[in-house]
């Protein structure tokens, strides 16, 4: 696959004030709808944000580690979709709020911290994220709170895109 060169963002930063994480479920026409996330980036040199989606483990992925300000490297596709993504640096911002010591291994903070990503790592979408209306960074929006959407089942491995 041939990826044209306007399809590759670099240097980019997370916004999460407008991110939106919607589950899986099924259609009234019974098909199967994948795990959807709505962000927007900022890119270095330009001046607008941009809106982009991802879909299925992706959407989990990027809902659970892009914390605002966070760098990153995209190719997508013509329809503003993820293909795939390389993780950067977090912003300062969040880096200065973590304990002294977190970097080091061996550290009591560091192990701290592993335990921390393993289990972001392990989270799977489930009630509580319908509860407190978070998954990850991202608001959640159910299915139906969507426009043209009705209320159906949600799913939690559900890899096929509509």
């Amino acid at each position: 696959m041939l990826i044209d060169r306007k399809n590759i963002l670099m240097g980019c930063r997370i916004s999460t004030k407008n991110m939106t994480y919607t589950p899986g479920y099924i259609t009234d026409d019974i098909k199967c709808v994948s795990p959807c996330l709505f962000f927007y980036i900022v890119q270095y040199g330009v001046a607008d944000e941009r809106k982009l989606k991802a879909w299925g483990k992706m959407a989990d992925t990027l809902a659970k580690y892009c914390s605002n300000g966070k760098e990153m490297h995209f190719i997508i596709d013509d329809s503003q979709t993820v293909i795939e993504c390389i993780f950067g640096r977090d912003s300062q911002a969040i880096i200065d709020m973590r304990p002294k010591g977190w970097y080091i291994p061996g550290h009591p903070y560091n192990l701290v911290r592993r335990d921390l990503m393993t289990k972001i790592r392990d989270t799977k979408f489930g009630q509580e994220h319908i509860n407190s209306g978070y998954f990850g960074y991202a608001h959640v929006k159910l299915p139906h709170q969507l426009p043209k959407r009705t209320r159906m089942p949600l799913l939690r491995n559900c890899d096929k895109m509509v």
